[in-house]
């Protein structure tokens, strides 16, 4: 019997079993508390830390807990197990400390509508920007884009999809798992658990997804409408001349975003990088980011860009697209 009640799937392991040659106990609940018991990454975690991590394993559920998520692996951070397994050892870290979760997940049967889809799971091929639509207007007809400098993104005001620290992230290991060894071999003992960091230089980015759900022009706020870009090859082909010609000694990238689970690394290789990395509670973002690297350090707090009209490429659609109600 499961300590943690497991949320409701019935039998719909099979196709992400599928996708990556796993075995069905990567999907089972008790495989998760069993799991979870030989490594407790949240031993340490304090109890408004965990209410908070529920709520952000809430938010993310509200965009990947629907049926078609259930085919992706567990491993994927954009799939619907992810989330499942992530709240169920809360939910039994939870209850080993004799506290009742606030939450419950349930899985959304309803299919997400979306103006465009791209041919590959989150590739890349078509992005999406949510955003006010006088400014989206601006970008279709002008290509007028406007590329924040990283350290502006550090404010509360923005709102929580927007707020972050995007020159430095964090991440906690489990003391009870991390060992510090000294330059003599002397191994230094750890109380409690262990914080590491990685910082980068001022940079800048445009943001956008690489998938549509509705949920986005609830979460950044002001958001009336979403640029489709149809062709983001060229889109970024664009971009990347807009930037040599304006920048010519500045390096220029794009890249679907690493999301990490603070608390838990993904595996004993996984790296962090401030330009490329996010929590793991902005992955409902599914973000695709253009960044552009100043050859020396600048003060200006972003760039502007045109590069050229881009209805070839694009359109907008509004909110509440084919009749989508927006939760």
């Amino acid at each position: 019997m499961h300590s943690v009640n497991p949320v409701r799937v019935e039998n719909s392991f099979h196709p992400a079993i599928e996708s990556l040659r796993q075995d069905q106990l990567h999907y089972d609940p008790e495989f998760w508390e069993l799991t979870y018991g030989g490594y407790r990454y949240l031993k340490n975690a304090s109890s408004d830390e965990l209410f908070e991590r529920h709520e952000q394993i809430a938010t993310n559920f509200r965009v990947f807990g629907t049926a078609e998520r259930l085919a992706w692996p567990v491993s994927n951070v954009f799939s619907a197990w992810y989330w499942l397994r992530k709240d169920h050892q809360l939910r039994y870290e939870m209850r080993l400390r004799g506290l009742e979760p606030r939450l419950q997940l349930s899985i959304s049967t309803k299919d997400v509508l979306r103006p465009m889809r791209n041919r590959d799971a989150l590739y890349g091929e078509v992005l999406f920007r949510f955003s006010r639509r006088e400014w989206l207007e601006r970008t279709l007809s002008e290509g007028h884009l406007w590329l924040n400098a990283a350290s502006t993104f550090q404010d509360a005001s923005l709102g929580a999809a927007r707020a972050d620290n995007e020159l430095k992230k964090t991440r906690i290991l489990p003391g009870d798992h991390t060992k510090i060894t000294l330059r003599d071999g002397r191994t230094q003992p750890i109380i409690g658990d262990f914080t590491e960091w990685v910082e980068t230089d001022e940079y800048f980015i445009l943001c956008t997804a690489a998938d549509y759900h509705p949920y986005m022009f609830t979460a950044f706020q002001g958001s009336d409408a979403c640029l489709v870009v149809h062709d983001a090859v060229k889109f970024a082909e664009r971009m990347a001349l807009a930037i040599s010609r304006q920048f010519p000694k500045w390096d220029f990238g794009e890249t679907l975003m690493h999301y990490y689970d603070p608390r838990e690394l993904a595996n004993l290789n996984e790296r962090v990088d401030p330009v490329q990395s996010k929590r793991f509670e902005y992955t409902y973002e599914m973000e695709w980011r253009f960044a552009c690297i100043p050859s020396e350090p600048v003060t200006s707090d972003h760039v502007e860009l045109w590069v050229g009209p881009l209805h070839d490429i694009a359109e907008i659609v509004p909110a509440g697209w084919a009749g989508l109600t927006l939760v």
